[in-house]
């Protein structure tokens, strides 16, 4: 079976519908990339093909300006004063250099050259080219007659190779510009005459490589973009393809079930038509057999055997029906809250007589906080089959064990008996309907327990325990209150109070929400209706828009003014969009247009009831923290204790800041929400901040929020804890560790009540109660100007100091009994105690960490000890050792110090310690301490200790 389920929901990946989106997948990166690659190869030699026009055009520009100034301002004097031009003269070289360079002069111009009609160079920047031939462009004579100017790139190697060289040598790539070096036209002709032929030379390595290094960032963030999309979009197949798979798996299941119960209602079908027909006849046989066993009492006895095989028969018979019909037929269970050791106890009351007459022992282990929700009828009847099974299987004295335990979410049950054990080879087929192994049996009794215990969202197992016997697993959903199980019983029966004036209408929907498992009142009259509300208790109102007496926003005021957690669903026949929006704005929970089909109400309602019952929990949760934090709940008799306690009380209801200091772990934290649940905003948040746990930027943002865009990764405004606290109560732990300039905004924050969130300029006010904690002297700090006097003066309004473990030493008792409790209520564990001896133990002790060290200690204790009862030597090594506590002690004296006054201190709480350690017999503790009882007593007047 369970093979079989495993083909069929685990389908291969090969089958899944998206499994070809893997290729295609591949196919658009390659498009991708393609695409990206060539778009960013077009961009990059559109970049280099404007750069090297840009740089054409200015080449050649320069050259028309040189073509100018040597003409006007050498050319022509030259010619005008001497009558021609020779520049093998130093003078003419020298003046036409001049006119060369000054042009020149802080352009990007590596050598210029100017060739005369006989191809040799007559002028250059570079004098060694002087004279030379053979240095000329292949195309000189075509420019010195004349031809347009010519331009090109010269490069050491071909240009597609230039990527894969970078960095690149100066002179790799140069641009030469020819052209012919003109005169003015001369009177009556059009051309001007050639004088020689210009070549100018650049190097744009520089900005080549510019060019080439935009190409190569293209070029990679077009690969890692595609490479970035195609793993987003293989991520998104991949869990498409798993929420598919899962999906198809519970589909699977969902068919599996669906076969099965067709399966069960066809043979329910047929069993109940059968059992129609069997038992007219059955109870005629059972009623005749039982009227002739009283008329023939005194008949012999073989007549009397067969009345009493045929009676026996009889109830076998009917029995045997009954099976069949509980499990094709099963009925649907009931919610209440139940105690499941309540049931297991009518179990075991029911069946100890015949236990007793077998021999049979039943040990039982279920600790209390069973609660499960379900039908009790049933889960008596499965419980009693187990047990009675396990019974039958021991055919004899035996033992029956019952263990129970609760985790968060589930109730386990264990049953195991001192039998034989289900035999391995058909364990797997005991829960399979109609296999037995017992003579006249049906085959149905395990398979019945199987049916109730999943309809109750439970499941079953059956295994062999390894010391011998069988085992029953039992898991049901647990409910770690009653009162959540009654709302969670509420929930499928929630009350509906339906008003419209249709009368057939009102009909109709009542008869929908009843079948759909809801309690409706339906009533015709809003004013009836209100009145209703005032005297019974109704989760969701469903009202009709337009009525005669009040319309449907009237009745939806009352509501939210008398009533505001009931969800009100607005129906009406004229909608409009207007309306729609009017009805939204008074509070209304939904609206609905008539003529809608039935999914759609029933959706809204549900909508609704989760939401009135998601109200219910949110209250049952605030009222179960008002009371874990009531204040008259602080544990201690101590006359310290009771001073923070009655301080906590005159506080708690007033909206002054309240400072509570004292050392770690004495429960200021636990103070703090005292009073805040013991105060008029106990309804509203209660937002705690660890000042040292946070940097000070942080805090900052934590503190006040932030607006969008304001640092990085602030994608959007964030809310501060302050604006989270509005209406409620902020508790600022370690206020000390504030920096100086959040003091600032936390002083104008309790003067102006308002503040802006960092980033911002809009002032929002806030209704927040100030409670803050501290370890350190706060007046000690503004002294040494780390505390700002105005924020010291605003929060010591109210001051509580909290006594150290110490100085409170007769609560220490109190604190461990709370603790054990505590402790083995949250791990499910027997409980434990600690001895007398241990007891003062722990009372002499010093306690650096305070309560919570004791807590710790307390647990570390219940966890490590297998005995029910904790010993001295099952203490930690520090309390034990009266050195360690001494240097424990030592450790937490402050510096500077009194000297005489702490030596004083330290004398009293030896005392002290020799008085819990003597069991407070004065002649005892003396000698304790090695002093005689009279100084002993005078040790006693001089510390104000009592002496009991």
């Amino acid at each position: 079976m369970h093979d079989t389920c495993a083909q069929q929901t685990g389908a291969p990946e090969k089958e899944l519908p998206l499994s070809y989106a893997r290729t295609l997948s591949w196919l658009s990166l390659c498009v991708i990339l393609i695409t990206s690659l060539g778009l960013s190869f077009f961009i990059s030699n559109s970049a280099r093909e404007t750069l090297l026009t840009k740089q054409k055009e200015f080449a050649r520009l320069l050259v028309l300006n040189l073509n100018n100034q040597i003409f006007r301002r050498f050319a022509l004097p030259t010619i005008l004063a001497r009558g021609r031009i020779a520049l093998r003269q130093p003078t003419q070289y020298e003046h036409l250099d001049r006119v060369v360079r000054s042009v020149i002069q802080g352009l990007p111009v590596d050598k210029l050259r100017i060739y005369d009609f006989s191809y040799l160079v007559a002028y250059s920047t570079a004098v060694e080219d002087l004279g030379r031939a053979g240095l000329a462009h292949p195309r000189l004579e075509a420019i010195l007659h004349g031809a347009e100017p010519i331009s090109e790139i010269l490069s050491d190697f071909p240009t597609w190779q230039a990527p894969f060289r970078l960095p690149l040598k100066p002179g790799t790539f140069v641009l030469r510009v020819l052209a012919p070096l003109k005169g003015e036209p001369l009177p009556g002709r059009d051309e001007a005459p050639i004088m020689g032929a210009i070549e100018l030379t650049q190097d744009i390595t520089e900005d080549y490589e510019r060019v080439l290094a935009f190409q190569g960032i293209i070029v990679i963030l077009c690969l890692l973009s595609s490479v970035v999309l195609f793993t987003l979009l293989l991520m998104l197949i991949h869990r498409s393809e798993r929420v598919l798979s899962e999906r198809m798996h519970k589909n699977r299941m969902l068919e599996n079930e669906l076969h099965s119960n067709e399966r069960l209602a066809s043979m329910g079908r047929v069993v109940a038509s059968i059992a129609h027909e069997i038992r007219n006849p059955l109870g005629i046989i059972r009623s005749s057999a039982e009227f002739l066993q009283r008329r023939m009492a005194n008949a012999d006895k073989g007549t009397l055997r067969l009345l009493n095989a045929i009676y026996d028969e009889t109830l076998r018979l009917s029995q045997t029906v009954n099976d069949f019909l509980d499990y094709a037929r099963p009925r649907k269970p009931r919610q209440d809250c139940l105690d499941v050791n309540l049931v297991l106890d009518q179990v075991l009351v029911f069946l100890e007589g015949e236990f007793a007459k077998l021999g049979i022992r039943v040990e039982r282990d279920t600790p209390l906080g069973l609660f499960t929700l379900g039908d009790k009828d049933l889960l008596y009847r499965a419980f009693y089959n187990i047990v009675v099974n396990a019974q039958q299987a021991m055919n004899g004295p035996g033992t029956i064990w019952i263990r129970g335990q609760r985790t968060e979410k589930s109730i386990e049950l264990i049953f195991r008996d001192s039998g034989p054990g289900f035999d391995p080879s058909i364990v797997d087929h005991i829960m399979d309907p109609f296999f037995t192994t017992k003579d006249g049996g049906t085959g149905l009794g395990l398979p019945i327990v199987n049916s109730i215990i999943v309809s109750h969202g439970g499941k079953i197992a059956l295994e062999n325990d390894p010391e011998g016997g069988a085992v029953i697993r039992v898991e049901l959903l647990a409910f770690t209150k009653p009162e959540q199980a009654v709302v969670w019983a509420m929930e499928k029966n929630a009350h509906i109070l339906l008003i419209d004036d249709e009368k057939n209408y009102l009909l109709v929907l009542e008869t929908l929400l009843e079948d759909a498992g809801y309690t409706v009142t339906a009533l015709n009259d809003p004013e009836t209706a209100l009145t209703f509300l005032q005297e019974s208790e109704v989760d969701v109102v469903l009202t009709d828009m337009k009525m005669p007496k009040m319309t449907g926003q009237d009745v939806l005021e009352h509501i939210k003014r008398s009533w505001p957690h009931i969800p009100v669903v607005i129906m009406t026949a004229f909608g409009s969009i207007e309306s729609a929006v009017e009805v939204m704005k008074y509070g209304a929970f939904d609206y609905i247009t008539k003529p809608f089909s039935n999914d759609e109400l029933i959706l809204s309602v549900h909508n609704a009831v989760e939401l009135s019952f998601a109200h219910q929990q949110f209250r049952l949760l605030q009222q179960e923290m008002v009371e874990r934090y009531d204040f008259h709940k602080i544990i201690g008799n101590s006359r310290a204790i009771k001073n923070v306690i009655a301080l906590v009380e005159r506080a708690a209801p007033m909206r002054s800041s309240v400072l509570l200091s004292g050392e770690k772990g004495t429960g200021k934290e636990l103070v703090a929400r005292a009073i805040h649940y013991g105060s008029p905003r106990k309804d509203k948040a209660f937002v705690s901040v660890n000042c040292r746990a946070l940097s000070a930027k942080v805090l900052e943002s934590e503190l006040f929020g932030c607006e969008e865009g304001y640092a990085d990764g602030a994608v959007a405004m964030r809310r501060g804890r302050v604006e989270k606290a509005d209406g409620g109560t902020l508790f600022l732990d370690e206020v000390s560790e504030l920096p100086l300039d959040l003091q600032v905004k936390l002083v104008a924050l309790l003067q102006e009540r308002s503040f802006e969130r960092v980033g911002g300029e809009e002032a929002i006010g806030v209704d927040v109660r100030l409670l803050v904690a501290t370890t350190k002297d706060l007046s000690r700090l503004v002294e040494e100007q780390k505390f700002l006097p105005d924020l010291y003066y605003l929060l010591n309004v109210v001051t509580i100091s909290l006594p150290p473990l110490r100085e409170r030493r007769e609560d220490i008792p109190l604190l461990v009994a709370h603790y054990v409790e505590k402790v083995s209520a949250e791990n499910n564990m027997p409980k434990k105690s600690f001895s007398s001896k241990a007891l003062k133990y722990l009372t002499a002790y010093e306690w650096p960490g305070n309560m919570r060290q004791l807590e710790n200690v307390v647990e570390g204790c219940l966890v490590l000890v297998q005995q029910t009862e904790i010993d001295v030597d099952d203490l930690p090594s520090e309390i034990q050792d009266e050195e360690a506590q001494f240097k424990s002690a030592v450790d937490l004296l402050p510096f500077p110090l009194d000297l005489v006054d702490t030596l004083e201190k330290i004398e009293a709480a030896l005392v002290r310690r020799a008085l819990v350690r003597a069991d407070f017999v004065q002649v005892k503790a003396a000698e304790c301490l090695g002093i005689s009882k009279s100084l002993f007593q005078y040790k006693l007047k001089k510390y104000k200790i009592t002496g009991h």
